[in-house]
């Protein structure tokens, strides 16, 4: 019997999971059929997290403390509340999957049918900065493999020349500015990294936002609060920045594959989706406190 206590400051109210035999990613071939993901073993793939729900919340509540119990004996992962803490009102959004509550001017409505995939099309987005946290949006549908990608330079803080240090397969740059956040949304689920400096890499910061997704009729729609904390040991007071949205394919031969970018790119992708190493995505929408 394995325990382990999870503290998560911002609070949650579902997460993925994996039970990992390694200290990091980088599993040894021979451990491989110990990882677990609550339901098989041998998961050491991108996109074989367990999932865990906290279904006896009420609506208004995360939970900020929880203890993850494994019997390898029976193959079977628990998870019981410690603490939780209410939602406290931070201002135009709620976290709740649906996008009726944005300002009109914060969100874009993106061409309809211009994905160069079948099924693979973004429809809509949305950048909002206040009370120190940037509030993200996207309702787009996709399949197989593909992902609702978002990438931010915030400005005023060193980030990345382009995401070849992201763990997964991909490769894109900003013509003007650096990319210091990355969220990947596969549908319901996320995870999201930010670049550190200081080891010269994206590094899983999947904990510190808070998300919601919510899939239904064919598309997925998913609301992400940033506080702006991961950013900044102290917030300034002009915080701005720059995002881009792409729905992502991999990397394959000489290109970065890519279905539909918000806003759109003039010459991205180009036919069949291909983009040339790195694609580099020359508009961008901002945002500020204003």
């Amino acid at each position: 019997m394995y325990e382990c206590v999870v503290e998560v400051p911002n609070g949650v109210k579902d997460f993925q999971y994996k039970i990992w035999p390694a200290n990091d990613w980088n599993i040894e071939e021979s451990l491989k059929p110990l990882a677990f993901n609550g339901r098989n073993y041998y998961a050491t793939g991108e996109h074989d997290n367990g999932s865990y729900v906290f279904d006896k919340l009420n609506a208004n509540e995360l939970v900020t403390k929880f203890k993850v119990t494994f019997n390898p004996r029976y193959s079977l992962v628990s998870f019981e509340v410690i603490d939780k803490k209410p939602i406290e009102p931070s201002g135009t959004i709620t976290l709740d999957g649906n996008l009726n509550d944005w300002p009109s001017d914060k969100i874009l409505n993106d061409p309809e049918n211009d994905g160069k995939w079948a099924g693979n099309e973004i429809y809509k987005v949305g950048v909002l900065y206040e009370n120190q946290k940037l509030y993200i949006a996207g309702r787009f549908a996709k399949t197989e493999t593909n992902n609702f990608m978002v990438l931010v330079d915030v400005l005023g803080r060193s980030g990345a020349e382009d995401t070849s240090t992201h763990p997964w397969n991909r490769m894109y740059k900003f013509q003007n500015g650096d990319i210091d956040f990355i969220l990947e949304s596969w549908g319901e689920g996320f995870n999201a990294w930010v670049y550190d400096a200081t080891e010269r890499k994206f590094v899983e910061a999947s904990n510190a936002v808070i998300h919601r997704g919510v899939s239904s009729d064919g598309a997925h729609v998913i609301e992400v609060e940033v506080p702006m904390t991961l950013f900044f040991s102290t917030i300034p007071t002009d915080v701005s920045g720059n995002v881009a949205f792409v729905l992502t394919g991999g990397i394959g031969g000489d290109n970065q594959w890519a279905s539909d970018f918000a806003p759109n790119q003039d010459d991205l992708p180009g036919d069949g989706g291909a983009c040339p190493i790195p694609a580099v995505i020359k508009n961008l929408i901002s945002f500020s406190l204003n």
